[in-house]
Formats: structure tokens, C-alpha cells, sequence
């Protein structure tokens, strides 16, 4: 590495060409281990390493045995990959090798190579090959890429034939919902509106109804639209779509009308995802005493855990009193599942680390039947009160 780092300090790096195959080498073990687990922690390698390709460019010393590490190169499959592009760009800015690199056993590889070769050589040739991976590529992201790239770099009606036949047939709900989001973008007329509302009913998977949803409410929010979501918030057979409808009614149409169709959904939806939507969505837009007692009612009576958790953290983030203490400290205790007991101790340590607090944490910690939730007090004694928690470790 600091090879790499004195790259930048000679002014006349071909002096040092014969050393040009070693230090080629070095970039790319940066590289690869950057593409393993200390990728995701450190990030020095990797703004040295592109630093050092900024300041040189072309004069890289050894650029000329790139193509002997496509093997290498084809293998990355996590963060290596945007690095190995990037660098490949400013230091041997070769079609060749990145074109290899689409035929990489990761999709990751081969969706990176895409997206560098659409900037950098958006011509014809590059076309054809992303037009064949946006229908064959084995892999649903680089299918997805693929279908970006077209719309963003041709978007003609050879690009909008394919994408609107994609919205249907490919075999993955993510590229359907990517042509549908790019169809509504590039092309917002009445042929895609009529395709993207067949698909907000039709398409076999939850993701793009939901990007239907979504696409109709943004680019025509007329009546017609609110109907058809308000249908879907009740009607479609998912959580997903009917929190997504649900969501979009607040967002687009926030009157009395959607406030009472929210209400009615926080309570009488058969998913814990629409009621946790429903509820969140009231707090945000219509933060009232009406919706403060729901919330309560829900953090105790609801059947699903996850979804009394989200009502405490509503309450907490919208009613920080001594009501909402009162009952955190309660459910904190008494409610028969982890999870909401668990967010009640972690809102009350953040919210109001007292004494009082430090008491509950501290029994917990000994006394709660599950021991995710004894651990969980723990740790929030040993963030707030650190000597308190050393003395319940030593005791037990």
C-alpha cells in the first residue's frame, strides 16, 4: 500500500515501468481485500488506491498487464468491484476488459461493468450488449442495471418496446418493477399509464404493484388514481401493496376522507405490516389527541409484538411524557412478548435515563424470562450506567 501511496510523489513515473507488473499486483490485492469483510469497516485502502489512479490517469507504471488480472477481477464479488471498475477507467480506460468483466460469475461484477461501459462508451456496440444482458442475464439486478442504462442512455422506441415488455414477462418482480418506475419517468403518456394500472391489480408479486402504486400517484394524481389505491389499501390480497397504498393516500390526498380509511385500517387489517403503516402514517400526518389514544389502545391490544413495539416508539417520538413513561414502564414489564418489552427499556434509557429508569433496567436484566431480554438490559445499563452494570455482571 504505501508503494501505491509514493506513486503519487514521482513526477515521471515511467522510470519506474520495469516495476510496473508489481505494482499492478499491489492494486489489486488492495483491491481484493477490499472486496472481503474489512471492506465494509475500512475505507483508506480504497481512497488511496483511487487516489493514486486520479493523480496518474494513463501514466500508470504497468497498466499493459491489466488484462492478465481479468481472472482476478472476475472473481470479486462485493466491494471490490466498484473499485476494480473505477480503476480500470482511469488508468487503462480499455472496453475490452470491462466487457470481459460482464460475463463475470457475480452479478455485482457483471452490473458494474454495465454501468461503466454505458458511461463511458455509450455507442452502438455497447447498446447491443446491454440490450442482450437486460433480457438474458441470469441474474435479476443485472437484468434490472441493464434496463436503466437503456432508458438512460436510448430512449428511443426500440429501448421503450423492450422495457414495456419486460414490465410483463421477465420472470423476477424486481425487473418489472424497474421497466414500470423507467416506462413512468421517460414516458409518462397514456400507454403507460394504462400499462402501469393493469399492473397495479395484475402483476403476480407484491413489489410491483406496489411500484405501480407508487408511479400512478406521482405522475397522474387525479381522482382516478385515488380511487384505484383506495381500492388496493383494502382490496389487494398483500400487506405490501395495501401499506403502500395506504402510505400514498397520506402522502397525496391527506384530508379527512384517507385520515378515516387509515383509522379504520390501523385496527381492522388482517397483516401487521398495513396496522404498523397505518398507525406510523397517523402519527406522522395527524398527530392529535384522537390519534394519541389510538396509539395507546394498540400498544396494549394489538395481537402482533412488532407492531405494539411501533406504537411505543410513536408515542415516544410524538408524546415524550409522563403518560407515555407510565405506560413504557408498564409494557416494559408486562407485555408477554420480547420484542415490544425490549423497545420499551431501550425508549425509556434514551429518553429518560434517571434513576428510576436505572432501577427498572436492573431488574430486568436479572428477572425477565427471555434472555435476549436480560442481555438487552444489560447493554443499555452498560451504555448509561456503566459501574452499575460491572457490579450486576460480577454478582451473577
Amino acid at each position: 500500500m504505501r508503494a501505491i501511496q509514493l506513486l503519487c510523489e514521482i513526477r515521471n513515473p515511467s522510470r519506474i515501468s520495469r516495476s510496473g507488473r508489481i505494482l499492478l499486483q499491489n492494486a489489486v490485492k488492495v483491491i481484493s481485500r477490499m472486496d472481503g469483510d474489512e471492506g465494509m469497516y475500512i475505507s483508506w485502502p480504497r481512497k488511496s488506491l483511487l487516489n493514486a489512479a486520479g493523480e496518474l490517469g494513463t501514466r500508470w507504471p504497468g497498466k499493459e498487464y491489466l488484462s492478465e488480472c481479468v481472472p482476478q477481477f472476475k472473481s470479486l464479488r462485493n466491494g471490490g468491484v466498484n473499485i476494480c471498475c473505477e480503476f480500470i477507467k482511469v488508468v487503462n480506460p480499455d472496453r475490452d476488459i470491462l466487457t470481459e468483466l460482464t460475463t463475470a460469475d457475480s452479478y455485482c461484477t457483471r452490473s458494474t461493468a454495465l454501468r461503466a461501459l454505458a458511461e463511458h462508451w455509450p455507442d452502438e456496440t455497447t447498446r447491443q450488449l446491454i440490450t442482450q444482458r437486460a433480457a438474458q442475464d441470469d441474474h435479476e439486478n443485472a437484468r434490472s442495471t441493464a434496463l436503466e442504462k437503456l432508458a438512460e442512455h436510448w430512449p428511443d422506441e426500440t429501448t421503450r418496446q423492450l422495457i414495456t415488455q419486460r414490465a410483463i414477462q421477465d420472470d423476477h418482480e424486481g425487473p418489472r418493477s424497474v421497466a414500470l418506475e423507467v416506462l413512468a419517468k421517460k414516458w409518462p403518456d397514456e400507454t403507460t399509464r394504462q400499462l402501469i394500472t393493469e399492473r397495479a391489480v395484475q402483476d403476480e408479486d407484491n413489489g410491483p404493484r406496489s411500484t405501480a402504486l407508487w408511479a400512478l400517484a406521482k405522475k397522474w394524481p387525479d381522482e382516478t388514481t385515488r380511487q384505484l389505491i383506495t381500492d388496493r389499501a383494502v382490496q389487494d390480497k398483500d400487506g405490501g401493496p395495501r401499506s403502500t397504498a395506504l402510505e400514498t393516500l397520506a402522502e397525496k390526498w391527506p384530508d379527512e376522507t384517507t385520515r378515516q380509511l387509515i383509522t379504520d385500517r390501523a385496527v381492522q387489517d388482517k397483516d401487521g405490516g398495513p396496522r404498523s403503516t397505518a398507525l406510523e402514517t397517523l402519527a406522522k400526518k395527524w398527530p392529535d389527541e384522537t390519534t394519541h389514544q389510538l396509539l395507546t389502545d394498540r400498544a396494549v391490544q394489538d395481537e402482533d409484538g412488532s407492531l405494539r413495539s411501533a406504537a411505543l416508539r410513536a408515542l415516544a417520538e410524538k408524546w415524550p411524557e409522563e403518560t407515555t413513561r407510565e405506560l413504557l414502564t408498564e409494557r416494559a414489564v408486562q407485555d408477554d412478548h420480547e420484542s415490544p418489552r425490549n423497545t420499551a427499556l431501550w425508549i425509556l434509557a434514551e429518553h429518560w435515563p434517571d434513576e428510576t429508569t436505572r432501577q427498572l433496567l436492573e431488574q430486568q436484566a436479572e428477572q425477565d424470562e427471555d434472555e435476549d431480554v436480560r442481555n438487552n438490559a444489560r447493554r443499555l445499563m452498560k451504555k448509561h450506567w456503566p459501574a452499575a452494570e460491572e457490579k450486576i455482571t460480577h454478582e451473577s
